[in-house]
């Protein structure tokens, strides 16, 4: 039993974004510009001539840590059998998201802290290989089932934290969309919504949403438009009041929802005959997702390395998010015959 930590420190920030618009208004002038809209967001950047999104630079300005209980079980070779369990309990805090750190205002990387979007929180891994006793058999008996090995893997773990977009969110800044590297807006909390009434409830077969049936995977209703800035740059209003209006970022954070877990077991059976001294033939019946146990991953739409996003469905509140990919195969049976000398 361990504890294991890391903390890291100029990480690589891909394509930072170093243009985003500022807020103009009359007491806050930007370029000679005192009032906000998306009309002018392409004036009220830092630098003109470039878009909010079209000047970005590399930088190594991003941080990290890590913290775990980790809790390892060997068993050696006895009896036929060896073994080992290994099962982390961690949590992973970042401010990059894959490789960027354009999430609402690449400014300030402060408010991108949040779950590392390849975090999963809890792991239990076993591997096993277990030589099967043959007993008394003699003869022909022993020649067909004794020899045998059984050996396997056998995965569980928590889901990888989503992110939620609002590619609506952030047009009062000209980055508003659906890119870790281009930059887009998270999605605005509902009043009185909290991040555990996202996640519907109930097993994830019930909860695939589309075709399958069921809510979806999570309730869209805890989302509400982004809160939209009325063109004085002060003043600020909902969507549905000032459609036209410029949007602001989404109050959510980063990493807020788990996706689906994983359940595994991967099997191999073998024997080995021996032919001669030097010659031997072995035999192998392989199983990957042995219980054809259906594991699910993603939402849909998404994107990011690994599902890291999720775009909340347009218009908001008209449905909800549909997983339409497995994380891994369905049963596959795979046999092999090896000649070794």
């Amino acid at each position: 039993v361990g504890y294991v930590g890391s903390s890291g420190i100029n990480l690589l920030d891909y394509n930072h974004n170093i243009n985003t618009a500022l807020l103009a208004s009359a007491a806050n002038p930007v370029n000679g510009f005192n009032t906000t809209t998306t009309a002018n967001v392409g004036f009220r950047v830092p630098y003109i001539g470039y878009a909010p999104a079209g000047l970005q630079a590399t930088s190594y300005d991003g941080i990290s840590n890590y913290n775990s209980l980790q809790i390892t079980v060997r068993k050696q070779l006895s009896h036929g059998l060896t073994l080992q369990g290994s099962y982390t309990w961690s949590k992973s805090l970042t401010d990059i998201m894959v490789d960027s750190a354009n999430s609402n205002n690449a400014g300030n990387l402060a408010q991108q802290y949040g779950e590392a979007w390849f975090l999963r929180p809890q792991r239990f891994i076993v591997n096993y290989s277990w030589q099967i006793p043959s007993g008394g058999l003699r003869g022909a008996a022993k020649a067909a089932l004794g020899g045998w090995t059984l050996s396997g893997v056998t995965t569980i773990q928590d889901g990888q934290p989503f992110t939620f977009v609002d590619g609506n969110a952030g047009t009062a800044y000209g980055t508003n969309g659906q890119g870790t590297t281009s930059g887009f807006g998270r999605a605005q909390m509902c009043p009185g919504a909290t991040y555990a009434q996202i996640a519907t409830p109930g097993g994830i077969e019930s909860r695939l949403g589309g075709y399958s049936g069921g809510p979806g995977y999570f309730n869209s209703s805890a989302f509400c438009a982004a809160p939209a800035i009325m063109p004085d740059g002060v003043t600020l209003t909902s969507q549905a009041a000032c459609p036209t209006c410029a949007t602001l970022f989404g109050n959510s954070g980063v990493g807020i929802v788990l996706g689906p877990g994983q359940f595994n077991f991967d099997n191999t059976l073998s024997k080995q005959f021996n032919i001669v001294e030097r010659v031997h033939l072995q035999f192998r019946a392989e199983f990957f997702n042995l219980l054809n146990h259906p594991q699910f991953q993603g939402l849909a739409p998404s994107t990011g390395t690994g599902g890291a996003t999720a775009f909340l469905p347009q218009p908001l509140n008209a449905g909800s998010s549909i997983i339409t990919s497995t994380s891994v195969n369905p049963r596959v049976i795979q046999l092999g015959l090896k000649l070794l000398f």
